[in-house]
């Protein structure tokens, strides 16, 4: 179950490495990020619920915390 479960978390990973596309002509944070408070609601309602994740997912790393990870 634990090869299956790392394999699923590895093609997404690929998935998502393929995709990011050329860093020449795609998005720069230098020149396109805006600021957070002028974000909408929405994004910026988003962007806090990932930083709320990351950190969940950090402490339980720290932790050993595998099984809470993957549920």
């Amino acid at each position: 179950q634990l090869s299956e479960i790392y394999r699923k978390i590895r093609n997404t990973l690929r998935i998502l490495l393929a995709n990011l596309g050329d860093p020449a002509t795609d998005f720069v944070p230098a020149t396109h990020m805006l600021p957070f408070h002028q974000l909408t609601n929405l994004d910026q309602w988003a962007l806090t619920r990932l930083q709320q994740l990351i950190q969940r997912v950090r402490t339980c790393y720290d932790h050993y915390e595998f099984h809470t990870i993957y549920h």
